[in-house]
């Protein structure tokens, strides 16, 4: 974790080649290639890569204006539009005493967003008819863009960490997990197991951990192929998911049941799902469960999603147990953006769409339950 805007990171690769991938706050901000450029050269190859992510800009608000020249013209009311420095948005001074139209006295009636801070302003417009005021100014700081990042470097094989070099003023502090949180656990098929990821920690459970800011306190638990009823059966998990004693629980289980409905009944779909909610419920008495139906539900009236809602309506604690339809939303289906070459599996764009999307609906959704 640092606090600066940019520092140098140094590899030694004992294998002649190696890669290295960058995350910040949870989203990649790089993953480099690395070779050796000359033939012959086999061990402890240094490379040094600059990381910067660009200058930090602080914001001024005007604090305390002294009138320099009161001009000609003014009336008590007056709102003059300030005109000097850098801004986004310029400063106001409202007129509140004159004598014969030269101000006399005059308030803050917009601060303003600066960059930087004029030592004087001048008139740049006014609501009413006077001219020529101009101030001595004050500003203070509004706002800055200077945070605390949480960077994670994943080494390929072969490649050996050789510490950062940072700028003067900047802390460097360790990623320290906070033990007190609630642990999450997100299962799911191969969707959350991570095919198509681009890169580590770039499944959308991964990222919606990440937005919860959970990430320390997260369990990734997809299997492919996994359903509640077909295929590797959700059953056979619950025992594991019991284990880790999650506090925040997110199913996302439903394409194979999907794609296997025709050979099931609506009723024993509804019936599996409830009985496997509430033997989690009864073994993680703190849990609470979000349930997820398929992204999209090819069936015909939606009759898979459908019996997964209901199997979730008829848990035995309502007040533990969510069901969100991704599908009623249509988001899945928007493009091939979020489809790899099967149109099942999403490739990394649609996990980071997956991921900004869902990450809400989930803390939404938790914060609900009592």
């Amino acid at each position: 974790m640092f606090d600066g805007t940019r520092f140098d990171y140094r590899i030694r690769s004992y294998l002649g080649q190696g890669s290295i991938t960058m995350l910040c706050d949870g989203k990649l901000v790089s993953k480099a290639l690395f070779s050796e450029e000359h033939p012959g050269l086999n061990d402890d190859t240094e490379h040094f890569v600059l990381n910067d992510f660009g200058d930090d800009v602080q914001t001024l608000a005007l604090v305390n204006p002294a009138i320099l020249s009161g001009g000609t013209g003014h009336a008590v009311g007056d709102v003059i539009t300030q005109a000097g420095g850098t801004f986004t948005t310029a400063a106001q001074i409202r007129v509140t005493s004159v004598n014969a139209g030269v101000i006399t006295g005059a308030a803050i009636h917009r601060a303003g967003v600066y960059s930087v801070a004029p030592a004087t302003t001048t008139q740049g417009g006014t609501t009413g008819s006077g001219t020529g005021a101009t101030f001595t100014t004050a500003f203070g700081k509004l706002h800055t863009t200077k945070q605390l990042r949480r960077v994670e470097m994943i080494l390929g094989f072969g490649v050996r960490f050789g510490g950062i070099n940072v700028d003067g003023g900047v802390s460097v502090l360790p990623w320290a997990e906070n033990t007190e949180m609630a642990k999450l656990l997100i299962a799911g098929d191969s969707l959350t197991q991570g095919f198509f990821n681009g890169y580590e920690g770039g499944n959308w459970s991964r990222q919606a951990a990440y937005m919860l800011g959970l990430e320390e306190r997260f369990v990734q638990y997809g299997f492919s192929g996994r359903g509640f009823l077909k295929n590797t059966l959700f059953p056979v998990d619950t025992p594991g998911i019991i284990a880790l004693a999650p506090d925040m629980l997110v199913i996302a289980d439903g394409f194979n049941d999907m794609f296997q409905f025709g050979s099931m009944t609506a009723a024993a779909l509804t019936a599996e799902v409830t009985a496997r909610v509430n033997e989690l419920l009864t073994n993680l008495p703190k849990v609470r469960i979000v349930g997820i139906g398929p992204f999209y539900d090819t069936t015909s009236g939606n009759a898979c999603t459908n019996a997964i809602a209901a199997g979730y309506a008829a848990a035995s604690d309502p007040t533990r147990v969510r069901f969100y339809d991704l599908d009623a939303t249509a988001a899945y289906k928007v493009g091939d953006a979020y489809s790899s070459t099967d149109n099942t599996h999403p490739g990394q764009s649609g996990q980071d769409f997956l991921g900004a999307m869902l990450g809400p609906v989930i803390a939404n959704l938790f914060l609900s339950m009592s």
